[in-house]
């Protein structure tokens, strides 16, 4: 008992609920501690899962890790919480399985951050719809080769938060002009008025699109003061 009192307590306190949470993950848990890239993404503060920490993992397993890496972050540590991904290839069982862990756990995420996640169009809909149960300030889904019919999903369900989200990171996503106006179109309708940062360098844009990104910067421009 001395010797407890003499360590730090937040430390243990980090490193027992972190084994409790493994303790109880089953048979994913083998495979994250036998990896020490996998146990060191989720000791990261805040936790960051790539692509690189999955490597050898069967299909079945990184399912598994994905979602126990979702709830980690859903109950770990303090507010604000962010999910942090980079280059996994998503599968639509793992975004399913990801989706239902957001919904269970009661995951209250601030900021998704996903990099270089290619998937196709079916699943980036399932994923965006499980995202609009979140109330996101920061939307990072650079390099992910969206597209026009990726842009029409997130401005679906991108009223979802309309009181909340400031930041979008579209970069590097094959937008093009047509994907372009899609996104700065519903943005000039009101969509995500709280909305102050939008990236979408390197989504081969054309002069075509300089008349809407133009009327957007002069509408928030004023409405910003």
């Amino acid at each position: 008992a001395a010797a407890a009192a003499a360590v730090d307590p937040e430390v243990v306190f980090e490193d027992e609920a972190l084994g409790a949470f493994l303790a109880a993950a089953g048979p994913a848990s083998a495979a994250i501690l036998g990896a020490p890239a996998l146990l060191a993404a989720f000791e990261e503060d805040p936790p960051r899962l790539t692509g690189d920490a999955l490597e050898g993992c069967e299909p079945e397993i990184r399912i598994q890790v994905l979602s126990l890496f979702a709830a980690w972050v859903a109950v770990a540590g303090e507010p604000p919480r962010a999910v942090f991904l980079e280059e996994i290839d998503l599968s639509q069982a793992a975004v399913v399985e990801l989706a239902g862990t957001l919904e269970s756990c009661g995951a209250a995420l601030e900021e998704w951050d996903m990099t270089r996640c290619p998937t196709n169009d079916a699943t980036t809909r399932i994923l965006f719809k499980a995202l609009g149960t979140q109330t996101l300030r920061r939307l990072n889904l650079g390099y992910n080769a969206l597209g026009l019919m990726g842009a029409s999903a997130l401005v679906g369900v991108a009223s979802s938060w309309t009181d909340s989200l400031e930041h979008l990171s579209l970069e590097m996503n094959g937008l093009g002009d047509s994907g372009c106006r899609e996104v700065v179109g519903a943005l000039e309708r009101g969509l995500l008025p709280r909305l102050r940062v939008l990236e979408l360098g390197w989504n081969e844009l054309t002069a075509a699109c300089a008349p809407a990104l133009g009327a957007l910067l002069r509408q928030r421009g004023t409405a910003g003061g």
